[in-house]
């Protein structure tokens, strides 16, 4: 009954986000075949979740396994009737790969044995996620126990003691529903989910720069990425913040390929951006706080470059600024409405509001050791650093801009709390300020690899 809830636990948000992808798409495919469904695992997992909250704190539904199934259920019909009408107006046609050049034997070999290796670190996080009960108190307190709680209690609680009742419920409530479908709480069921994020951040990873590279930098890419200890780390505990990487990535990697294509295949990686930054809202209350004004940002830039080179008239841009809009409003404003109602704080398990300002002794030196010399991301940051002085016109030319700006802009917000507020405490201690950069992990490895691509064809 484990292997069956989890199955479908996972199958039916995973169509839902394929045709909710797909319906973005529009008349446009611009997503591969595989690519759509990781990318509508991750995005139809949160949306699904989030239609459960909405109704629960709407009064409507109540979280039982009755009430959840029949509207994931309802939602699943509607968007296949929805499809199925539309399909035929529209194109089916996915987007053709660059060609690769063929590789070498040399090449062949060493890209088998870092896949079959990737393969054995993939199994080995699986086993530990759904064989070792959780120990780690963020795991236990926060994701596990918040969703037994909605399991037990069949509704949301925000007084409990237990777990940090400011966060957004999503990661929370796929554990409930798992929980549901299988009709018993189960730790090594409600914590799989969170190997297949992981999969889903290598997977779209290698996408993204097969795109932009050939077979063989996307395959050292993707290997660079599962080699980091620290998010290696993560895939095999559950902790939230590789859900949030892998939404992050979504967002940064659409904004990116929406400067390099047509008017229409701009449209619709603006369109699953804008759905997949309304989303992100949903994963962590940092994503609220740092994560979404710089994408904002950055997608009203995106916007006005496509504008600026007469890709976009008048009427599409002002279609692409106000999809953007309502897509983000759909989640950030019953959200707000939500916590302001309810007094709950913004700040990561901590108000932001009446933080006092003053230099804090020893964030300096933490962050140096936890950055460069604890191994916790091998030699990621120094070739990023060297990647970016290497190559800064590069890295400050054409798509490479989002990629680059939301980087530093990420490290400009969140270093200064640690520096300046009583928040240094999660940088001295290595716990918020390791997990921020877990989140920015495959952005950061996506930047090296273009940088130096570019570097080492020209």
């Amino acid at each position: 009954m484990t292997y069956f809830a989890f199955f479908i636990g996972m199958a039916i948000p995973t169509c839902i986000g394929w045709l909710f992808v797909r319906l973005c798409e529009q008349n446009q495919p611009v997503l591969l075949r595989v690519e759509r469904w990781f990318v509508g695992h991750v995005l139809g997992t949160t949306a699904t979740m989030c239609v459960f909250f909405l109704g629960e704190v709407l009064g409507v539904l109540e979280y039982s396994m009755t009430n959840l199934l029949l509207v994931s259920t309802v939602l699943l019909i509607g968007l296949s009737m929805l499809y199925m009408r539309l399909r035929v107006y529209w194109s089916n046609t996915p987007p053709a790969l660059p060609t690769s050049a063929p590789l070498t034997n040399k090449k062949k070999l060493l890209l088998g044995a870092l896949a079959a290796w990737t393969t054995v670190k993939i199994a080995n996080a699986g086993f530990l996620l759904v064989a070792s009960p959780p120990y780690l108190d963020d795991v236990f307190n926060n994701w596990n126990m918040r969703g037994k709680l909605f399991y037990v209690t069949q509704e949301l609680h925000l007084s409990s003691e237990i777990g940090v009742s400011s966060y957004p419920p999503t990661v929370s409530l796929v554990k409930t529903w798992l929980a549901f479908l299988a009709g018993e709480w189960h730790e090594g069921l409600v914590n799989a989910p969170h190997i297949l994020w992981y999969m889903c951040a290598l997977g779209l990873l290698f996408f993204f720069l097969r795109r932009l590279t050939n077979v063989f930098w996307a395959g050292i890419g993707t290997y660079g990425l599962s080699s980091l200890p620290l998010y290696a780390v993560h895939s095999a505990h559950a902790y939230a913040d590789i859900f949030v990487s892998v939404h992050v990535f979504i967002i940064l990697s659409c904004l990116y390929n929406s400067q390099l294509q047509s008017a229409a295949s701009s449209l619709s990686w603006l369109r699953l951006a804008s759905i997949a930054s309304g989303l992100l809202i949903m994963t962590k209350n940092e994503a609220l706080l740092l994560h979404l004004p710089v994408c904002l940002a950055l997608l009203g830039y995106s916007v006005y470059v496509l504008q600026k080179k007469n890709i976009f008239d008048t009427t599409q841009t002002r279609t692409a600024l106000m999809h953007s809009g309502m897509s983000i409003a759909c989640v950030l404003l019953p959200w707000l409405l939500f916590k302001w109602t309810h007094n709950l704080t913004f700040g990561n398990a901590k108000a932001v509001s009446g933080l006092a300002v003053e230099w804090q002794p020893g964030v300096a030196k933490a962050i140096w050791v936890n950055t460069f010399f604890e191994g916790n991301w091998i030699a990621l940051f120094p070739l990023l650093i060297t990647a970016i002085v290497w190559r800064w016109r590069d890295a400050w030319r054409g798509s490479m801009v989002v990629l680059t700006t939301y980087i530093i802009a990420l490290l400009a917000l969140q270093l200064p709390l640690y520096f300046f507020t009583s928040l240094s405490t999660e940088a001295i201690q290595q716990t918020g300020l390791a997990r921020g950069f877990v989140q920015l992990a495959p952005v950061m490895v996506a930047l090296v690899i273009l940088l130096s691509y570019r570097k080492y064809t020209k």
